[in-house]
């Protein structure tokens, strides 16, 4: 193992939910080795590096994914809220998207050696959706609002498990979505993800395309 100074190795995974093995190989924040034990194969789950505190990462690659379009985006740290700004003229929020609370705490202490989990593939979209409609709904982003006119929200996954079929319910949920008090302060919501052995996607989800 490389950089094992930098890494610090966990306690075997048993999760409930069943995939098949190659969806952990390429996991974009943990990665899992397979070991063949008396005919079986278990999963020993190696932690990264703990997340920088900072999201300045995640936003400047996204905003090198909007300047693709032709307008050279770059990135200011702004008061919270928004997270950032996004230069020329407008401003970006971020929000992670986990499986579950005990997955987002695992990923960012040190101090958390294992999780398990037993929850419905329909985990991550609920969550999508409870997180898209309780920022659409904030009332504090008026001033910045008012300042800079709407913004743009970026949702990204962390959930180490997500696959095709938790994408497929996300696309499922999203399709009768309706905000229950969007105050319009957002142009577009972004949710941000990657498939195992896929590129990085930055989707819009909000507003849909009709």
């Amino acid at each position: 193992m490389t950089g094992a100074n930098r890494e610090r190795p966990n306690q075997a995974l048993q999760p409930k939910r069943r995939y098949p093995l190659r969806h952990f190989s390429l996991c974009p924040t943990l990665r899992f080795l397979s070991l063949a034990l008396s005919g079986l194969t278990e999963l020993c789950l190696v932690r990264p590096m703990a997340r920088s505190p900072s999201d300045m990462p995640i936003a400047q690659r996204f905003a090198a994914h909007l300047s693709r379009d032709g307008t050279i985006y770059s990135v200011v740290p702004a008061a919270d809220p928004p997270d950032f700004f996004l230069e020329p003229g407008t401003w970006l929020e971020l929000s992670d998207i986990y499986l579950s609370n005990t997955e987002a705490k695992f990923l960012n202490s040190a101090r958390e050696r294992k999780f398990s989990f037993d929850c419905s593939p329909d985990e991550p979209a609920l969550r999508l959706l409870n997180k898209l409609d309780e920022k659409l709904g904030k009332t504090s982003y008026q001033a910045v609002y008012v300042a800079r006119g709407a913004g743009l929200l970026l949702l990204t996954c962390q959930d180490c498990f997500f696959d095709e079929v938790n994408l497929a319910r996300v696309h499922k949920a999203l399709a009768s979505y309706r905000p229950t008090n969007d105050q319009g302060f957002f142009k577009a919501a972004y949710f941000e993800y990657m498939l195992p052995g896929a590129d990085r996607v930055y989707e819009v989800i909000y507003p849909r395309k009709s």
